[in-house]
Formats: C-alpha cells, sequence, structure tokens
C-alpha cells in the first residue's frame, strides 16, 4: 500500500472576504503579527461576508464566535480570525454559519460579521487567516497589499 496516495501536495487558498489583502505582520494584533500563531495573511474587509478560504472540516468555533479553525485533508489547522479584541463582544457581531465538525469547500460562507457593530464599539475588524501548524508547508503564498475580492485566489500551499 502506497501511503499518502491521494493527498494532495498542492491546496490553493482564497481571499476570505471582499477588501485589501495585507501581509501579517501588518496587522494590530502583536501575536498575530509576530507570527506566533504561525504565518498567513490578512484582509481589510469592505463588507460582513466571511467565507471559507481552503476546504476542510470546522474544528473548532471558539465559544465567543470570532474564530473559526478548518483543518484541510493534509491536516493542516488554519485558523480564520475575524476581527482583534472582538472577544471582548461576545459574539454580538458575529452570525456563524457553520457548525462543528462540518465540511466545508473553499468559498462557503463562514459567517457574518456586522463591521459597523465592531467598528463602533472601537475594534479592528481586519479578518486573519492562519496556517497555525507551519510545519506541514513547504511553502505557502507570499502576500503584498492589494484589493482583493471573496474567493479570489491568493495562491498556493504546498505541503512538504
Amino acid at each position: 500500500v502506497m501511503f499518502g496516495l491521494g493527498k494532495k501536495k498542492k491546496e490553493d487558498v482564497y481571499a476570505a472576504v471582499t477588501g485589501v489583502l495585507i501581509p501579517l505582520t501588518e496587522v494590530s494584533d502583536p501575536v498575530l503579527a509576530q507570527k506566533m500563531m504561525g504565518d498567513g495573511f490578512a484582509i481589510k474587509p469592505k463588507n460582513g461576508e466571511i467565507y471559507a478560504p481552503v476546504d476542510g472540516n470546522i474544528t473548532m468555533i471558539f465559544p465567543t464566535k470570532h474564530a473559526i479553525s478548518i483543518k484541510t485533508v493534509q491536516g493542516l489547522e488554519v485558523l480564520v480570525h475575524m476581527g482583534f479584541d472582538t472577544v471582548e463582544m461576545d459574539g454580538r457581531p458575529f452570525d456563524v454559519k457553520v457548525s462543528r465538525n462540518q465540511k466545508v469547500k473553499a468559498g462557503d460562507l463562514l459567517a457574518n460579521m456586522n463591521l459597523k457593530l465592531v467598528a463602533d464599539s472601537d475594534h479592528d475588524t481586519t479578518i486573519a487567516v492562519v496556517y497555525t501548524n507551519m510545519a506541514l508547508l513547504k511553502s505557502f503564498p507570499e502576500i503584498s497589499a492589494k484589493n482583493v475580492t471573496a474567493k479570489e485566489m491568493i495562491g498556493e500551499l504546498n505541503y512538504k
């Protein structure tokens, strides 16, 4: 038996929201900006529709609904983190459309986020997508600032 058969070595990653794509190092949250949780990208959103950046299974939805984790077939955990310091808002800005253990495809709607509510509470609306177990990756997209549309391909994840 060939192990790893059927496991793709490459996977496309897509914009989780329409807005301005920025490198993770430019976000206001120091833990994410310093890549303590992993690398990835961020988007300053133009609207509140947040989509799955990859295919996979929903492994975790934080009780405060501000973060959703998706595990790809290869085992990569991809964290979709909606806004910063939004934990304090106790889930109010978020209408989560998925449930734990649900299979999703890239481009499936994960949540609606009330950007106005977040901004009015003086919180940052930036959406971050973080690959938390980086050891699985050989390479991932280099990010430079540009406008993106939700579900637009950002680049390719290459697995070891």
